[in-house]
């Protein structure tokens, strides 16, 4: 009875032993498992927030256009398609600037189209968009980039040329919007507005404005579309691009384009 009850109590502590081995190795496994998730938590949250930035830049208005606009296989009609819809997007376009020249421009062409409702299809509709379309040209040019007042610059803080393509989506996103207020303005109001008329017959000077006061002048008056055909031709745009602006075939704007030209030469007494 005696030696039945010592294995008994022997088993038991074996039993207990085994117990507490069992024990230790599960807890230091735990320790092990915790300690490699500590390790690699780091990763799994950058991993989390480079999928978040994707999923915020396949839904960004402003980068799907980008990536539109820089595709080598976005054709010209699409393009400005693209750079129209962007235009359209709310906040955009500001309902007030604060340049002074580009608001004189403004109500000037609110005078001449008929009230500031003109003028704001007309920005939507054709100044925006060619802005748009000239701030993506410009996104794989190495530049100095400035967000607001902030240079951006290298890892030793030096402002050096940065590729647009290549920031992160906010500050691309950033990047583009502002270029696009700045290409605007140049268009509305820009410094030096050369004109693609000068091989024309008559002589003319060089701004568009002084081309149309001086046309004024001598008793030319253009018709909107006229004003329309000419501010592209400012700009040296071909005439399949002129015709993606305005609606209408490469054809038509060659023949508008030589009837400019006679109106111009050969105004009517």
């Amino acid at each position: 009875m005696r030696a039945e009850t010592e294995r008994d109590a022997r088993d038991q502590r074996r039993v207990l032993d085994q117990h507490h081995v069992v024990r230790r190795t599960f807890e230091a496994y735990q320790r092990r498992v915790e300690a490699q998730y500590r390790a690699l938590e780091p990763i799994f949250q950058r991993w989390h927030a480079q999928a978040e930035a994707v999923r915020r830049a396949l839904s960004d208005v402003y980068l799907n256009a980008l990536g539109g606009l820089t595709s080598a296989r976005t054709s010209s009609a699409a393009r400005w398609r693209i750079a129209r819809e962007l235009a359209r997007h709310p906040g955009l376009v500001p309902g007030r600037f604060a340049n002074p020249a580009v608001r004189r421009r403004l109500a000037e062409e609110a005078q001449a189209r008929g009230g500031r409702t003109a003028v704001r299809r007309w920005l939507v509709e054709q100044v925006y968009p060619q802005a748009v379309i000239d701030a993506a040209s410009y996104v794989e040019r190495p530049q100095r980039i400035r967000l607001g007042r902030e240079w951006l610059g290298d890892e030793r803080a030096r402002v050096v040329p940065i590729r647009p393509n290549d920031l992160a989506c906010g500050d691309a996103r950033r990047w583009f919007r502002q270029v696009i207020r700045t290409q605007a303005e140049a268009l509305l109001a820009p410094r030096d507005r050369v004109t693609a008329l000068g091989a024309a017959a008559i002589a003319v000077p060089g701004s568009v404005r002084d081309l149309l006061r001086f046309l004024a002048a001598r008793g030319i008056r253009l018709t909107p579309r006229e004003r329309a055909l000419l501010a592209y031709l400012a700009q040296r745009k071909s005439s399949a691009e002129i015709a993606a602006a305005l609606g209408t075939s490469p054809g038509a704007v060659r023949v508008a384009r030589h009837a400019l030209k006679r109106k111009l030469a050969h105004p009517a007494p």
